[in-house]
């Protein structure tokens, strides 16, 4: 079962033990090619607001630059891209049941890595489990 974000809402994406503060997807940067990584969260933190867009299938950050998977498997912030014709890397869902960040063209899941990054690897039972968290109405 897929969902999507509540139209129009800033959300930050967040994992970690139900309770607890738990780490959240951060983009340093609006430049192409930033590292996404997953520090500790912060509601008032620009780089760890996002925002999906259901036409594109798109999450965008509050600098505009849309999470990417990149040919290694690892996950960037990138201009967004306007085409369903070029925007394959770009295109992501969050599936309900699992509570998993899936690519649709490569069904890999986003996953934390042990640096502190955040890649892409085969979804599994062992996927990170993100949690949509409501910051506020609009970016």
């Amino acid at each position: 079962m897929m969902a999507t974000f509540e139209p129009g809402a800033i959300v930050q994406l967040r994992t970690g033990a139900v309770g607890r503060r738990g780490v959240c997807l951060s983009v340093p940067d609006g430049n192409n090619g930033s590292r996404v990584t997953a520090e500790d969260c912060n509601a008032v933190d620009a780089r760890q607001q996002w925002k999906y867009d259901s036409n594109k299938e798109h999450i965008r950050s509050a600098f505009s630059s849309c999470l990417t998977l990149n040919a290694g498997a690892g996950v960037e912030g990138y201009v967004c891209r306007p085409s369903p014709n070029d925007n394959a890397s770009q295109r992501w869902a969050y599936r309900l049941d699992r509570g998993h960040i899936e690519h649709l063209q490569t069904q890999r899941c986003l996953n934390l890595e042990e640096d502190g990054g955040v890649g892409a690897a085969p979804c599994s039972e062992t996927s990170a489990v993100w949690n949509i968290v409501k910051v506020s109405k609009t970016l």
